[in-house]
């Protein structure tokens, strides 16, 4: 394979650089025989299909043996690349191969790599792509970057990937100028690649592409790109709250925007802060009017708590009986670190709830109240007695980190956790 140097340092001894890839040629084909004869009890275990979950135990400790045997085999490997006959069991070997060069190490074999990006073998040029990826070479990075512009559209998102795991920040503007594409799959990982890497100059695409996106599935991409790089940015505050206009958004992903406008939007915007009060005002008091009052605090202005809890506590007094609505200010409680009056609205809530499964609910809820308050013995025990499941556990912890922390440090907690899972 040309350009791949695989000559020992004392073959090349006394040799001239220039004829070192003679050499390694000369080297591979004199091994040529041996690499074959230890590759062939593997072939027909390589030709089978990775992506049938039965054979992936199977094939990844073959991928693991065939990778112990050394790099004598690269040579041959790279060949398995390029079928010349694309049936599903050449293209099952070419898709292990690429496994095992990338256990391999490919950053030294990033020339022929890169003679591969340059033919027109669609198949090895796609197995070629990721193995430059996970090289960590400059050069690999480099040439990438220069072939964005010619690459088939087939093979760009897989490049922008491939820059991103090189850490090719330089790669930015060309990578925002591609968020334009009609392909998802592209703008996709245009969208990850920014997220590490958009400098100061992207963030105008960013946000032209954000008001033109017609996927919702990207929203939250968007959103962790401006968070990390558009901090106090008024024209990217704006272009947030446009999201917010009705039938836009469904509630969970107009709460994300809400969440987001306190880190996006500049301290004291007036934008931000009329809007977010506005849908206060408009009686929303549950997930969205608790994310608008959070936001506008976190801006530095507390009305929107104030006016939150005047709408919550009118509830409160019309449907005193109502669990859920005692419920909702619970949560509102909650959310603003009010732990003892989210314990009080919880514990009435559970007076007048007749359903198990409600009553287990504010029960968890409770318990996370007593935690924030370090009673996690009072925590464990009133778990314990509901009789709530591993399962509403686990689902409280993935909401609740502080709460998954002391399941896990506090013995008390510890110990009910170990019960439910026997």
């Amino acid at each position: 394979m040309a350009g791949l140097l695989l000559a020992t340092p004392a073959a090349q001894a006394g040799a001239r650089l220039s004829d070192l890839p003679a050499l390694a040629r000369a080297r591979n084909e004199r091994l040529r025989p041996k690499m074959v004869a230890a590759l062939a009890p593997y072939m027909n275990d390589l030709a089978m299909d990775y992506g049938v979950p039965s054979n992936r135990v199977y094939l990844d400790r073959c991928v693991e043996e065939v990778a112990a045997l050394g790099d004598s085999l690269v040579p041959l490997l790279l060949e398995k690349l390029r079928p010349d006959d694309p049936s599903p069991e050449n293209l099952n070997t070419a898709a292990n191969s690429a496994r095992i060069l990338a256990r391999l190490g490919p950053a030294g074999f990033v020339p022929p790599l890169i003679d591969m990006m340059k033919s027109d073998n669609s198949i090895a040029r796609g197995f070629a792509i990721p193995l430059l990826g996970k090289s960590g070479h400059v050069e690999a990075g480099r040439f990438l970057e220069g072939t964005l512009d010619t690459l088939p559209k087939s093979n760009l998102a897989t490049a922008i990937h491939a820059l991103r795991a090189l850490g090719r920040h330089g790669a930015s503007p060309k990578v925002a100028d591609m968020l334009s594409s009609g392909e998802l799959t592209l703008r996709h990982a245009c969208l990850e690649f920014l997220t590490e890497f958009c400098g100061s100059d992207d963030r105008a695409k960013v946000l032209a592409a954000l008001r033109a996106e017609t996927q919702d599935s990207l929203l939250p991409t968007y959103v962790a790109l401006l968070k990390r790089h558009a901090v106090g940015d008024g024209d990217a505050a704006t272009t947030l709250l446009s999201l917010l206009d009705s039938g836009k958004l469904y509630m969970p992903k107009q709460c994300a925007v809400v969440h987001a406008l306190a880190v996006v939007a500049p301290k004291g915007h007036e934008p931000t802060i009329t809007r977010l009060r506005g849908i206060i005002q408009t009686g929303e008091i549950q997930q969205l009017g608790r994310a608008c009052a959070q936001t506008m605090l976190a801006l530095g202005d507390k009305s929107g708590r104030k006016e939150l809890f005047e709408e919550l506590d009118k509830e409160v007094r019309k449907n005193s009986k109502v669990p859920s609505v005692q419920a909702t200010r619970g949560e509102a409680n909650f959310a603003f670190e009010q732990w003892n009056d989210a314990l009080r609205d919880f514990k009435e809530a559970l007076r007048s709830a007749r359903s198990l499964t409600m009553q287990r609910e504010y029960n968890v809820w409770s318990a996370r109240c007593y935690v924030r308050l370090q009673q996690y013995r009072r925590a464990a025990q009133i778990l314990k007695e509901s009789l709530v499941s591993k399962a509403e556990l686990d689902q409280a912890a993935v909401e609740d980190s502080v709460f998954k922390q002391a399941l896990t440090d506090q013995a008390d907690l510890r110990a009910l956790v170990r019960d439910l899972t026997r």
